[in-house]
This record gives structure tokens, C-alpha cells and sequence, in this order.
């Protein structure tokens, strides 16, 4: 549910099950899906996909809006402490065609425990120098306390950069490059193929798409993706280091 407050420049409220604001990409819905096929590990492993709870939102200015609000943690709607996490989030807007969304999630999310905190901060800039062409890059952190074999504290982090660009009404393209690093095994939950808990992964993606008509988009997609490690399935026994994707 959302309603605004009409005080000032509008106070609004949010309240429910929604989608994090955290990160570029979202979950695909019909009429909203991401340039690429495929998600990025920043998507699938260094955020949450949703929260419940309540945000409060505000223009402070007419290129500066803020957010924040209790939430109940990571994916799970029923919270598994007694304890809420915090999010808030700012969005800058400070010239055409540009804006940077710099959000923040901390709090506890392990089962019965409310000492060890999980935080993210993730901050996407995106800018469109032309009608047809955007350019986004975000960069992400995530830290979490007591959650390794030895009970230090895990860290993971990446980078992501996208251009999406509009050739016709039709057909578009889009290029990803990601990196992303889990130096403690948080996240990947250590490298399921051997002992090494200290993974990075880098990956370029290119996609390509066709409006058949205003209904039906066709997609095609080839993804590449190297570790420093051997973590990629390759056949029913064996692992690689890389691994080579094609979609459509």
C-alpha cells in the first residue's frame, strides 16, 4: 500500500511486501524486465530481493528524495528475529538525464540471533547522453558479522557496468561486464568444489533483442564467465573455471 501525505513537498508511505530498491536490476514482471537475459551475480548474490515493512519518502529538494524505514531483513516476509533491519536509501538527481541511487540495508538476519549484523550498500549511477543509448555502472558492498568457519566477519563486493543502446524501434542491444568478489565465502557459500573460499568471478554478456510487434519480443544471449577457481559444472562429475552461455 502507498499514500502520500500532503505536507510539505508530499511525505510518502510504503507499506507491505515490495521489491528492494537496492541494486540495477529487478525481479521480471510483464511490462518491466532487464536489458540482459540472464542476472547478474550483484542481483542473484549481494542483495535482497525483497522486504516487508514500511518506507517513508521526501523531496527535500527538486534534485535530492531520501527513504528510510524498518523492514523485516532479507527475502523471508516473516521476520526470523526479534529484530527489524534498517533501510534507507537517497536519490540524486543533479542534472539531466542523470541520476545516482545510493541505498543501505543493516541489521541482523540469522535465525534467533540478534548481535550479528548484515549490511549492503549498493549505489548505481546511470546516464543517457543520447535518446537511444544509457549507461549504467553500480557498485556494490556487503559485510556480514561471525558467519565464516572461524567466526570472523565475511565481506563480498563487485562492480557492474551496462550500455544499452536503441538501433531501431525494434532492435536493441545491450552489453554487461561484471565483477564480483567473495572473499570469504559468504555468499557462494564457499566453493562447493573444493576448499578455496576466496572466489571472484568476472563476466561479459551481450544480448540482443527484436520487437516482433508491440506484444511479443524476441532475445537472444551469449554469456561468458570466468572464476579464479573451478566452481562451474561441466558435465555430470567434473568442474571448470569458465563457462560459456547462450540464451534465447
Amino acid at each position: 500500500m502507498t499514500t502520500t501525505i500532503p505536507v510539505g513537498n508530499g511525505i510518502g508511505i510504503q507499506g507491505g511486501l515490495f521489491v528492494t530498491a537496492l541494486g540495477t536490476e529487478i525481479i521480471p514482471n510483464p511490462g518491466a524486465y532487464n536489458d540482459n537475459i540472464s542476472r547478474s551475480y550483484l542481483f542473484g548474490f549481494s542483495i535482497p530481493f525483497r522486504h516487508v515493512g514500511m518506507l517513508i519518502s521526501y523531496p527535500i529538494h527538486e534534485m535530492v528524495s531520501i527513504s528510510a524505514g524498518p523492514v523485516t531483513g532479507w527475502h523471508n516476509p516473516r521476520d526470523n528475529n526479534s529484530q527489524p533491519s534498517f533501510f534507507s536509501a537517497m536519490t540524486l538527481m543533479p542534472f539531466k538525464n542523470f541520476s545516482l541511487v545510493s541505498s543501505f540495508i543493516i541489521g541482523p538476519d540469522v535465525h534467533h540471533n540478534n548481535s550479528d549484523k548484515r549490511l549492503a550498500w549498493a549505489n548505481v549511477a546511470s546516464y543517457a547522453p543520447l535518446d537511444d543509448m544509457t549507461l549504467t555502472v553500480e557498485y556494490t558492498y556487503g559485510r556480514e558479522e561471525n558467519v565464516t568457519a572461524s567466526s570472523r566477519n565475511a565481506t563480498w563486493q563487485g562492480v557492474a557496468g551496462y550500455v544499452s543502446y536503441n538501433w531501431t524501434e525494434r532492435f536493441n542491444t545491450a552489453v554487461r561486464g561484471e565483477y564480483f568478489r567473495d572473499a570469504d565465502g559468504a555468499r557462494f557459500g564457499g566453493n562447493l568444489r573444493g576448499t578455496q573460499m576466496d572466489v571472484s568471478i568476472g563476466k561479459f554478456t551481450l544480448t540482443g533483442a527484436f520487437k516482433f510487434t508491440e506484444m511479443l519480443l524476441g532475445r537472444v544471449e551469449l554469456r561468458q564467465d570466468l572464476a579464479n577457481t573451478q566452481m562451474f559444472q561441466k558435465g555430470n562429475t567434473g568442474s571448470d573455471k569458465n563457462q560459456t552461455t547462450f540464451a534465447m
